[in-house]
């Protein structure tokens, strides 16, 4: 058995007026995708897109209850500052605990299956760990096991 899916921006309108994805025929039909994995590589304190925001835009989305939704998080943020989130650029800078409250803030999503973390690099090469990173992956650990 094989499944397909995809990994599209998370701003919607991105999909459509940069991508050129029809994200919105996709998850209506059972005909595309077996799954989704929008990018939402964003904090809640982001004044472009939050979090919570786009995750329900997402979720509203998908139609076929037979697409599975799968949340791609931005891990590679972590302890870095986010020039796209205006207001909320130090966010991830500040805290480290965000990824942490985005996986537990899903799982009350009415149809999320899971969550990705981008980018393997930031997970496992020290090079790559900061003070922030080292504690949310802490965290991260604390509520999936």
């Amino acid at each position: 058995m094989f499944f397909f899916g995809i990994s599209p921006d998370g701003n919607i309108e991105n999909n459509y007026n940069k991508n050129y994805a029809d994200v919105k025929e996709w998850l209506e039909s059972d005909e595309y995708v077996d799954f989704i994995i929008p990018q939402i590589y964003y904090g809640f304190y982001n004044t472009s897109k939050s979090y919570m925001n786009v995750v329900k835009e997402w979720e509203k989305l998908i139609k076929n209850n037979k697409i599975k939704y799968y949340i791609a998080l931005a891990f590679y943020k972590v302890g870095k500052v986010d020039n796209y989130a205006k207001n909320g650029k130090n966010e991830w800078l500040e805290n480290n605990n965000i990824i942490m409250k985005e996986i537990i803030i899903s799982r009350n999503l009415k149809k999320y299956d899971g969550f990705v973390l981008f980018r393997y690099e930031n997970l496992f090469n020290s090079e790559q760990f900061t003070n922030n990173s080292i504690k949310e992956i802490e965290n991260i650990k604390k509520i999936i096991k």
